[in-house]
């Protein structure tokens, strides 16, 4: 009878196109290119400490350089998981996609899998001209070479309080400035976080940019006049999962609404896009 194991998954992985090995502490995960795991596997039979531990040390417990999975599962095979450590999963699965999966059947698991895989060649689907994981890890491999860049640019109306803006200004005045403020773009349920924007021009029009400081997304935002907002995505500096956002972002933006909040979640701009 097929079971759910290291073997299968193994199986299954090299079955879609992927490279297939260790990382870190999860027992299988696939690959697009080395050292980046798009999905793992921690397997665990017994009361899940071990799949927790594991999981908790590739997310909460990696340095902010270390590639993380796309999508990682924590396989409970016979077993059942600590009600506490389930819990704390589920507070990471808010920030990761991370899944925990109670026994389950090898054709549930792999529908799943299919479905995962599917939205992924999907989401990326500018990279891979027939569809397949194979011309999508030929075109991420080759990333560092090609270094392709997406670009957008909206035209759109803007509100916004003048008030708020103070946050970007260091003498009291919204004149340029170096300093740098954290902020996200948010579009429906996607969220572009992290991004540390500037005031780069005042006066008729407002003009803000991330410049270099969060790649490998650049946003640039007008404000007076026409207002208008930038986004690039330079993959040769990011990886899978910033790639998958980035496109979701895009999807999300489509609905015609995008606002820029604070680190605090409070509104500083909404732009209608055109």
């Amino acid at each position: 009878m097929e079971q759910v194991s290291v073997e299968w998954l193994t199986g299954l992985g090299l079955g879609y196109g992927f490279d297939v090995g260790g990382y870190m502490g999860a027992d299988v995960a696939w690959f697009l290119r080395e050292g980046e795991p798009v999905f793992s596997f921690a397997l665990d039979s017994g009361d899940g400490s071990g799949g927790f531990m594991e999981t908790l040390g590739m997310y909460w417990g990696s340095a902010e350089y270390i590639n993380k999975p796309w999508c990682h599962f924590l396989v409970q095979v016979g077993g059942a998981l600590n009600p506490e450590h389930r819990a704390m999963l589920e507070a990471l699965a808010s920030q990761y996609q991370v899944r925990v999966l109670d026994d389950p059947r090898p054709g549930d698991l792999r529908t799943l899998l299919d479905e995962r895989v599917a939205y992924l060649v999907k989401a990326l689907g500018r990279y891979t001209p027939d569809g397949s994981v194979a011309s999508l890890k030929r075109s991420v491999g080759a990333w560092m070479v090609e270094r392709p860049r997406m670009e957008v640019k909206y035209g759109c109306s803007a509100s916004y309080d003048p008030g708020v803006l103070a946050v970007f200004s260091e003498g009291g005045g919204l004149e340029p400035s170096r300093m740098a403020v954290p902020v996200s773009l948010v579009a429906g349920w996607a969220r572009l976080e992290g991004v540390l924007l500037r005031l780069v021009e005042a006066g008729g029009v407002l003009r803000f940019s991330s410049e270099h400081r969060s790649l490998p997304l650049v946003v640039e935002l007008g404000l007076g006049g026409e207002p208008w907002l930038g986004l690039r995505f330079e993959a040769e500096k990011g990886n899978l999962a910033q790639a998958v956002a980035f496109e979701e972002f895009l999807v999300a933006a489509g609905e015609g609404v995008v606002r820029l909040v604070d680190a605090g979640g409070s509104s500083l701009v909404e732009l209608q896009l055109h």
